[in-house]
Protein backbone atom coordinates (compact mmCIF):
# COMPACT_ATOMS: atom_id res chain seq x y z
CA UNK A 1 0.00 0.00 0.00
CA UNK A 2 2.67 2.42 0.70
CA UNK A 3 4.40 1.59 -2.52
CA UNK A 4 1.24 2.19 -4.24
CA UNK A 5 0.18 5.58 -2.65
CA UNK A 6 3.47 6.85 -2.91
CA UNK A 7 3.27 6.22 -6.61
CA UNK A 8 0.49 7.45 -7.27
CA UNK A 9 1.85 10.83 -5.98
CA UNK A 10 4.32 10.90 -8.19
CA UNK A 11 2.37 10.88 -10.71
CA UNK A 12 -1.03 10.13 -9.71
CA UNK A 13 -2.76 9.94 -13.76
CA UNK A 14 0.44 8.23 -15.87
CA UNK A 15 0.26 5.48 -12.76
CA UNK A 16 -3.49 4.75 -12.93
CA UNK A 17 -3.77 4.53 -16.50
CA UNK A 18 -0.66 3.00 -17.14
CA UNK A 19 -0.82 0.37 -14.19
CA UNK A 20 -4.23 -0.74 -15.13
CA UNK A 21 -3.44 -1.06 -19.00
CA UNK A 22 -0.66 -3.31 -17.79
CA UNK A 23 -2.70 -5.52 -15.75
CA UNK A 24 -4.04 -6.62 -19.22
CA UNK A 25 -0.08 -7.78 -20.11
CA UNK A 26 2.71 -9.96 -18.94
CA UNK A 27 4.15 -9.44 -15.58
CA UNK A 28 7.77 -8.31 -17.17
CA UNK A 29 5.46 -5.17 -18.84
CA UNK A 30 4.28 -4.12 -15.16
CA UNK A 31 8.00 -4.34 -13.91
CA UNK A 32 8.93 -1.86 -16.63
CA UNK A 33 5.81 0.80 -15.77
CA UNK A 34 6.26 0.90 -12.44
CA UNK A 35 10.07 1.23 -12.25
CA UNK A 36 8.99 4.06 -15.06
CA UNK A 37 6.69 5.36 -13.05
CA UNK A 38 8.16 5.25 -9.64
CA UNK A 39 11.45 5.94 -10.65
CA UNK A 40 12.64 7.71 -6.91
CA UNK A 41 10.82 4.94 -5.06
CA UNK A 42 12.49 1.97 -7.13
CA UNK A 43 12.52 0.04 -3.66
CA UNK A 44 9.03 0.39 -2.95
CA UNK A 45 7.73 -0.06 -6.75
CA UNK A 46 9.49 -3.64 -6.48
CA UNK A 47 8.39 -4.78 -3.43
CA UNK A 48 4.80 -3.53 -4.92
CA UNK A 49 5.57 -5.62 -8.45
CA UNK A 50 6.82 -8.73 -6.21
CA UNK A 51 3.45 -8.81 -4.51
CA UNK A 52 1.59 -7.99 -7.86
CA UNK A 53 3.58 -10.89 -9.75
CA UNK A 54 2.29 -13.35 -6.51
CA UNK A 55 -0.95 -12.42 -6.50
CA UNK A 56 -1.65 -12.66 -10.35
CA UNK A 57 -0.82 -15.67 -12.45
CA UNK A 58 -1.91 -15.38 -15.81
CA UNK A 59 -3.44 -12.62 -15.23
CA UNK A 60 -6.34 -13.83 -12.52
CA UNK A 61 -6.35 -12.70 -9.14
CA UNK A 62 -5.58 -15.10 -6.57
CA UNK A 63 -7.97 -14.99 -3.54
CA UNK A 64 -6.97 -18.24 -2.04
CA UNK A 65 -4.74 -17.53 0.72
CA UNK A 66 -3.44 -20.72 0.61
CA UNK A 67 -2.76 -20.29 -3.58
CA UNK A 68 -0.91 -16.73 -1.96
CA UNK A 69 1.24 -18.88 0.71
CA UNK A 70 2.20 -21.55 -1.99
CA UNK A 71 3.42 -18.73 -4.22
CA UNK A 72 5.40 -16.56 -2.08
CA UNK A 73 7.33 -20.28 -0.39
CA UNK A 74 8.21 -21.14 -4.38
CA UNK A 75 9.77 -17.66 -4.60
CA UNK A 76 11.60 -17.71 -1.72
CA UNK A 77 13.03 -20.90 -2.68
CA UNK A 78 13.97 -20.22 -6.39
CA UNK A 79 15.48 -16.55 -4.69
CA UNK A 80 17.48 -18.74 -2.71
CA UNK A 81 19.08 -20.90 -5.31
CA UNK A 82 22.90 -20.29 -5.97
CA UNK A 83 23.63 -19.78 -9.90
CA UNK A 84 26.89 -20.35 -10.93
CA UNK A 85 28.46 -18.72 -14.39
CA UNK A 86 30.00 -21.09 -17.03
CA UNK A 87 32.27 -18.74 -19.11
CA UNK A 88 33.45 -19.75 -22.03
CA UNK A 89 34.99 -18.49 -25.36
CA UNK A 90 33.36 -20.47 -28.29
CA UNK A 91 34.63 -24.46 -28.56
CA UNK A 92 36.83 -24.21 -25.68
CA UNK A 93 34.27 -26.81 -23.90
CA UNK A 94 31.44 -24.86 -21.99
CA UNK A 95 29.43 -26.62 -23.47
CA UNK A 96 30.65 -30.10 -22.50
CA UNK A 97 31.13 -29.51 -18.92
CA UNK A 98 27.05 -28.49 -19.13
CA UNK A 99 26.15 -31.58 -20.48
CA UNK A 100 28.61 -33.53 -18.15
CA UNK A 101 26.82 -31.42 -15.20
CA UNK A 102 23.30 -32.46 -16.62
CA UNK A 103 24.11 -35.94 -16.87
CA UNK A 104 25.73 -36.36 -13.53
CA UNK A 105 22.51 -34.24 -11.96
CA UNK A 106 19.59 -35.45 -13.98
CA UNK A 107 18.99 -32.00 -13.32
CA UNK A 108 18.50 -29.28 -16.17
CA UNK A 109 21.20 -26.37 -16.23
CA UNK A 110 20.76 -22.90 -18.16
CA UNK A 111 22.17 -21.12 -20.74
CA UNK A 112 22.00 -17.99 -22.79
CA UNK A 113 21.74 -19.73 -25.96
CA UNK A 114 18.11 -20.62 -26.74
CA UNK A 115 19.45 -21.88 -30.04
CA UNK A 116 20.86 -25.03 -28.38
CA UNK A 117 18.88 -27.46 -25.80
CA UNK A 118 19.19 -31.03 -24.76
CA UNK A 119 18.09 -34.23 -24.21
CA UNK A 120 18.03 -36.37 -21.58
CA UNK A 121 20.45 -38.93 -23.78
CA UNK A 122 22.65 -35.64 -23.30
CA UNK A 123 22.41 -35.13 -27.07
CA UNK A 124 21.72 -31.51 -28.02
CA UNK A 125 19.00 -30.16 -30.74
CA UNK A 126 19.30 -27.08 -32.53
CA UNK A 127 16.10 -24.57 -34.17
CA UNK A 128 14.08 -27.04 -32.40
CA UNK A 129 12.47 -26.27 -28.96
CA UNK A 130 10.34 -23.15 -27.43
CA UNK A 131 12.90 -21.26 -24.59
CA UNK A 132 11.31 -21.85 -21.14
CA UNK A 133 13.09 -19.46 -18.31
CA UNK A 134 14.94 -20.75 -15.51
CA UNK A 135 12.10 -18.52 -13.29
CA UNK A 136 9.45 -16.74 -14.85
CA UNK A 137 9.49 -14.07 -12.35
CA UNK A 138 13.20 -13.12 -11.45
CA UNK A 139 14.31 -13.80 -15.03
CA UNK A 140 11.42 -13.23 -17.59
CA UNK A 141 14.27 -12.34 -20.32
CA UNK A 142 16.66 -15.59 -19.73
CA UNK A 143 18.21 -17.43 -19.30
CA UNK A 144 16.98 -20.59 -20.45
CA UNK A 145 16.38 -24.03 -19.16
CA UNK A 146 19.30 -26.35 -21.40
CA UNK A 147 17.64 -29.86 -20.92
CA UNK A 148 13.95 -30.01 -21.71
CA UNK A 149 13.55 -33.12 -20.50
CA UNK A 150 15.34 -32.97 -16.84
CA UNK A 151 13.68 -30.88 -14.08
CA UNK A 152 15.09 -27.24 -13.36
CA UNK A 153 18.03 -27.97 -10.86
CA UNK A 154 16.70 -26.57 -7.61
CA UNK A 155 19.72 -25.81 -5.31
CA UNK A 156 22.45 -24.88 -7.18
CA UNK A 157 22.39 -23.82 -11.39
CA UNK A 158 25.00 -23.48 -14.00
CA UNK A 159 24.47 -20.69 -16.02
CA UNK A 160 26.52 -21.47 -19.45
CA UNK A 161 27.31 -17.74 -21.10
CA UNK A 162 30.12 -16.86 -23.82
CA UNK A 163 29.62 -13.08 -23.26
CA UNK A 164 30.00 -11.08 -26.52
CA UNK A 165 33.04 -10.06 -28.86
CA UNK A 166 32.95 -13.40 -30.64
CA UNK A 167 30.86 -13.24 -33.74
CA UNK A 168 31.41 -13.05 -37.24
CA UNK A 169 28.27 -11.73 -38.95
CA UNK A 170 27.25 -9.02 -36.61
CA UNK A 171 27.22 -5.62 -35.98
CA UNK A 172 30.85 -3.91 -35.90
CA UNK A 173 30.39 -2.82 -31.98
CA UNK A 174 29.65 -6.44 -30.99
CA UNK A 175 32.59 -7.91 -32.87
CA UNK A 176 35.55 -5.43 -31.58
CA UNK A 177 33.86 -2.22 -29.94
CA UNK A 178 32.29 -4.54 -27.16
CA UNK A 179 35.74 -5.92 -25.88
CA UNK A 180 37.14 -2.09 -25.29
CA UNK A 181 33.96 -1.54 -22.83
CA UNK A 182 34.44 -3.74 -20.20
CA UNK A 183 30.81 -2.76 -18.61
CA UNK A 184 29.14 -3.58 -22.00
CA UNK A 185 30.94 -6.85 -22.05
CA UNK A 186 30.06 -7.80 -18.99
CA UNK A 187 26.45 -6.72 -19.09
CA UNK A 188 26.68 -9.14 -22.50
CA UNK A 189 27.73 -12.01 -20.40
CA UNK A 190 24.23 -11.22 -19.12
CA UNK A 191 22.11 -11.41 -22.35
CA UNK A 192 20.10 -14.80 -23.82
CA UNK A 193 19.33 -15.01 -27.04
CA UNK A 194 15.74 -16.31 -27.49
CA UNK A 195 14.84 -18.92 -29.66
CA UNK A 196 11.67 -18.55 -31.77
CA UNK A 197 10.36 -21.25 -33.48
CA UNK A 198 8.05 -20.14 -35.66
CA UNK A 199 10.57 -17.14 -37.51
CA UNK A 200 13.38 -19.85 -36.88
CA UNK A 201 15.93 -17.01 -35.44
CA UNK A 202 16.79 -15.84 -32.24
CA UNK A 203 16.43 -12.32 -30.73
CA UNK A 204 18.48 -10.59 -27.91
CA UNK A 205 16.93 -9.97 -25.04
CA UNK A 206 17.36 -7.04 -22.39
CA UNK A 207 20.31 -8.10 -19.76
CA UNK A 208 19.15 -9.91 -16.49
CA UNK A 209 20.20 -9.52 -13.21
CA UNK A 210 21.47 -11.87 -11.46
CA UNK A 211 21.75 -10.13 -8.03
CA UNK A 212 23.11 -11.71 -4.96
CA UNK A 213 22.72 -14.97 -6.78
CA UNK A 214 26.06 -15.01 -8.43
CA UNK A 215 28.73 -16.10 -6.32
CA UNK A 216 30.99 -18.52 -8.17
CA UNK A 217 32.30 -18.79 -11.92
CA UNK A 218 33.45 -22.20 -13.93
CA UNK A 219 35.90 -20.90 -16.76
CA UNK A 220 37.02 -22.58 -19.37
CA UNK A 221 40.18 -22.18 -21.07
CA UNK A 222 41.35 -23.89 -24.36
CA UNK A 223 45.10 -23.32 -26.16
CA UNK A 224 44.11 -20.97 -28.80
CA UNK A 225 45.52 -21.83 -32.26
CA UNK A 226 43.68 -24.97 -31.76
CA UNK A 227 40.24 -23.00 -30.78
CA UNK A 228 40.78 -21.03 -34.29
CA UNK A 229 40.76 -24.28 -36.27
CA UNK A 230 37.97 -25.57 -34.35
CA UNK A 231 35.93 -22.06 -34.92
CA UNK A 232 37.01 -22.52 -38.57
CA UNK A 233 35.92 -26.32 -38.77
CA UNK A 234 32.72 -25.27 -37.84
CA UNK A 235 32.24 -22.70 -40.46
CA UNK A 236 33.36 -24.66 -42.54
CA UNK A 237 31.15 -27.44 -42.08
CA UNK A 238 28.36 -24.42 -43.04
CA UNK A 239 29.24 -23.44 -46.21
CA UNK A 240 29.57 -25.25 -49.22
CA UNK A 241 32.45 -23.75 -50.89
CA UNK A 242 34.79 -25.27 -48.34
CA UNK A 243 33.43 -28.71 -48.02
CA UNK A 244 33.07 -28.99 -51.70
CA UNK A 245 36.70 -27.71 -52.53
CA UNK A 246 38.15 -30.13 -50.34
CA UNK A 247 39.76 -27.16 -48.08
CA UNK A 248 39.30 -28.92 -45.19
CA UNK A 249 42.86 -28.89 -44.40
CA UNK A 250 45.52 -26.25 -43.68
CA UNK A 251 45.17 -24.91 -46.79
CA UNK A 252 41.69 -23.85 -46.21
CA UNK A 253 42.43 -22.73 -42.77
CA UNK A 254 44.84 -20.16 -44.11
CA UNK A 255 42.28 -18.93 -47.03
CA UNK A 256 38.89 -18.81 -43.91
CA UNK A 257 41.72 -16.63 -42.29
CA UNK A 258 42.71 -13.95 -44.65
CA UNK A 259 38.53 -13.42 -45.94
CA UNK A 260 37.91 -12.62 -41.58
CA UNK A 261 41.30 -10.77 -41.44
CA UNK A 262 39.93 -8.61 -44.72
CA UNK A 263 36.90 -7.77 -42.58
CA UNK A 264 38.47 -7.18 -40.17
CA UNK A 265 40.70 -4.63 -41.46
CA UNK A 266 37.68 -2.54 -42.89
CA UNK A 267 36.70 -1.72 -39.59
CA UNK A 268 38.32 1.45 -38.12
CA UNK A 269 37.81 -0.04 -34.81
CA UNK A 270 39.80 -3.26 -35.41
CA UNK A 271 42.96 -1.37 -37.31
CA UNK A 272 43.34 1.53 -34.21
CA UNK A 273 42.94 -1.37 -32.10
CA UNK A 274 45.79 -3.48 -33.57
CA UNK A 275 47.88 -0.09 -33.35
CA UNK A 276 47.29 0.73 -29.94
CA UNK A 277 48.59 -3.16 -28.92
CA UNK A 278 51.45 -2.68 -31.37
CA UNK A 279 50.64 -5.66 -33.24
CA UNK A 280 49.75 -3.87 -36.31
CA UNK A 281 53.14 -4.96 -38.07
CA UNK A 282 52.22 -8.64 -37.30
CA UNK A 283 48.92 -8.32 -39.31
CA UNK A 284 49.96 -9.95 -42.73
CA UNK A 285 52.74 -12.47 -40.80
CA UNK A 286 49.60 -14.22 -38.55
CA UNK A 287 46.97 -16.08 -39.90
CA UNK A 288 43.90 -15.10 -38.37
CA UNK A 289 45.43 -12.43 -36.43
CA UNK A 290 41.70 -10.93 -35.79
CA UNK A 291 40.80 -13.79 -34.15
CA UNK A 292 43.79 -14.01 -31.59
CA UNK A 293 43.39 -10.47 -30.66
CA UNK A 294 39.33 -10.30 -30.06
CA UNK A 295 40.19 -14.03 -28.25
CA UNK A 296 42.70 -12.45 -25.79
CA UNK A 297 41.04 -9.44 -25.30
CA UNK A 298 37.67 -11.55 -24.58
CA UNK A 299 40.10 -13.22 -21.79
CA UNK A 300 41.19 -9.69 -20.67
CA UNK A 301 37.23 -8.62 -19.79
CA UNK A 302 36.97 -12.42 -18.17
CA UNK A 303 39.73 -11.94 -15.55
CA UNK A 304 38.78 -8.38 -14.84
CA UNK A 305 35.94 -9.83 -14.10
CA UNK A 306 36.69 -12.98 -11.98
CA UNK A 307 38.66 -10.86 -9.53
CA UNK A 308 37.18 -11.28 -6.42
CA UNK A 309 34.99 -13.93 -7.47
CA UNK A 310 35.16 -17.91 -6.15
CA UNK A 311 36.56 -19.40 -9.26
CA UNK A 312 36.96 -22.70 -10.86
CA UNK A 313 39.06 -23.11 -14.22
CA UNK A 314 38.78 -26.47 -16.79
CA UNK A 315 41.36 -26.62 -19.28
CA UNK A 316 40.11 -27.95 -22.44
CA UNK A 317 42.73 -30.66 -22.83
CA UNK A 318 41.00 -32.04 -18.69
CA UNK A 319 38.08 -32.99 -20.83
CA UNK A 320 39.92 -34.75 -22.99
CA UNK A 321 42.13 -36.84 -21.64
CA UNK A 322 41.22 -37.20 -17.77
CA UNK A 323 37.08 -36.74 -18.29
CA UNK A 324 36.53 -38.59 -14.72
CA UNK A 325 38.71 -36.25 -12.61
CA UNK A 326 37.55 -33.01 -14.14
CA UNK A 327 33.96 -33.82 -13.82
CA UNK A 328 34.64 -34.35 -10.63
CA UNK A 329 36.39 -31.28 -9.47
CA UNK A 330 32.96 -29.63 -11.05
CA UNK A 331 31.31 -31.80 -8.70
CA UNK A 332 33.20 -30.80 -5.71
CA UNK A 333 32.92 -27.20 -6.65
CA UNK A 334 29.41 -26.50 -7.61
CA UNK A 335 28.52 -28.79 -4.28
CA UNK A 336 26.23 -30.59 -6.53
CA UNK A 337 24.52 -33.97 -5.79
CA UNK A 338 25.73 -37.01 -8.27
CA UNK A 339 22.82 -39.09 -9.09
CA UNK A 340 23.40 -40.24 -12.26
CA UNK A 341 26.66 -41.66 -14.95
CA UNK A 342 28.59 -39.66 -17.61
CA UNK A 343 27.76 -41.00 -21.78
CA UNK A 344 30.98 -40.26 -22.36
CA UNK A 345 30.32 -41.21 -26.17
CA UNK A 346 29.09 -38.03 -26.33
CA UNK A 347 32.48 -36.71 -25.77
CA UNK A 348 35.30 -36.32 -28.41
CA UNK A 349 38.40 -37.90 -26.64
CA UNK A 350 41.07 -37.09 -28.98
CA UNK A 351 44.04 -34.53 -28.47
CA UNK A 352 44.82 -31.30 -29.91
CA UNK A 353 45.98 -30.89 -33.39
CA UNK A 354 49.20 -28.45 -34.22
CA UNK A 355 49.38 -29.63 -37.83
CA UNK A 356 47.72 -26.28 -39.51
CA UNK A 357 50.20 -23.80 -38.28
CA UNK A 358 53.88 -24.39 -38.77
CA UNK A 359 56.09 -23.44 -36.15
CA UNK A 360 56.90 -19.80 -37.13
CA UNK A 361 53.06 -19.40 -37.08
CA UNK A 362 52.94 -20.09 -33.81
CA UNK A 363 56.14 -18.53 -32.63
CA UNK A 364 54.42 -15.42 -33.86
CA UNK A 365 50.72 -16.07 -32.38
CA UNK A 366 52.30 -16.24 -29.41
CA UNK A 367 53.89 -12.82 -29.67
CA UNK A 368 50.22 -11.45 -30.55
CA UNK A 369 48.72 -12.96 -27.61
CA UNK A 370 51.24 -12.08 -24.89
CA UNK A 371 51.38 -8.16 -26.65
CA UNK A 372 47.61 -7.81 -26.59
CA UNK A 373 47.02 -10.21 -22.68
CA UNK A 374 47.17 -8.38 -19.61
CA UNK A 375 49.62 -10.09 -17.06
CA UNK A 376 46.24 -12.23 -15.62
CA UNK A 377 45.13 -13.25 -18.99
CA UNK A 378 48.98 -14.31 -20.05
CA UNK A 379 49.46 -16.40 -16.71
CA UNK A 380 46.44 -18.39 -17.16
CA UNK A 381 47.96 -18.76 -21.35
CA UNK A 382 51.24 -18.99 -21.17
CA UNK A 383 50.59 -22.57 -20.03
CA UNK A 384 50.24 -23.67 -23.62
CA UNK A 385 52.94 -22.20 -25.18
CA UNK A 386 55.32 -24.33 -23.60
CA UNK A 387 53.54 -26.92 -25.37
CA UNK A 388 53.40 -25.78 -28.80
CA UNK A 389 57.43 -25.73 -28.98
CA UNK A 390 57.31 -29.81 -28.66
CA UNK A 391 54.02 -30.45 -30.07
CA UNK A 392 55.33 -28.21 -33.46
CA UNK A 393 57.89 -30.58 -34.10
CA UNK A 394 56.64 -33.91 -33.37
Amino acid sequence: QKAIKTCIITDKEYFNKTITRSFRSRTSSVIMVVLSACPRQSMYALAWIALVSTLYAGNKLYTDSKSVSSSLRNRRLSDERELIYLLGYPFTGAAAALRIMEQLTKRSMATNNGNTVATADGVEHQGIYENKAIDDFLFPNGPYLHNVEFEPASSTMIVESMCSGHCFDCREYDMFGILNQYQDWSRSCRTAHKYNPGLGQTFPMPPYSFGKQLSKAIVMVRNPAPTVVARFLDAMSQDDYYVNSGLVNRHGLMEWCKKIDAQAMEIQGFSRMLHETHVMPLRFKVPCISEFVRMTMWYNNLNKMLKGMDHHMVRFEDLTKELDVAAGRLVKFTEAEVVGEINESLFHRGGESYHYWDDEELRLIREVVRTVATDDTWYMLEFYFSLWATSATS
